[in-house]
């Protein structure tokens, strides 16, 4: 019998301690992580290593984050964790297709709420 693939998420973030955090809180969740410190990074990583969902930080050194997620996959969901919290930035990006925006600092909890929302818990229960 084929075991089944745990959850997969990408964090996109330039930023080490918000990195260390989600990482850290989301694979203790039963979550498997991936990382990439820069958009073309993020690229080349949804590419090859298939995630389920991709936590995005919209400020990274190459781009803006949302150009990661243009023309993605349906399946892929999208958070976006970001410092940018006008209204308008939350606006461009839920157009843009991003599933849930969460302003920095988003707590550890409130990002596996979002997570879990959209891919559902990595235990099953």
């Amino acid at each position: 019998m084929e075991a089944k693939r745990k959850p997969t998420i990408l964090i996109v973030d330039d930023h080490e301690e918000s990195l260390d955090v989600y990482r850290t809180y989301l694979q203790r969740q039963g979550y498997r992580i991936v990382l990439a410190r820069t958009g073309s990074e993020g690229l080349e990583k949804i590419r090859t290593e298939e995630p389920h969902l991709v936590l995005l930080d919209r400020k990274l050194p190459d781009m803006d984050g949302l150009k990661i997620i243009s023309g993605r996959n349906e399946g892929l969901r999208v958070v976006c964790v970001t410092a940018r919290a006008y209204d308008e930035d939350k606006e461009e990006a839920l157009a843009a297709g991003v599933d849930a925006y969460l302003v920095k600092p988003a707590p550890p909890n409130q990002v596996l709420k979002a997570v879990e929302e959209l891919i559902g818990p990595a235990r099953s229960a």
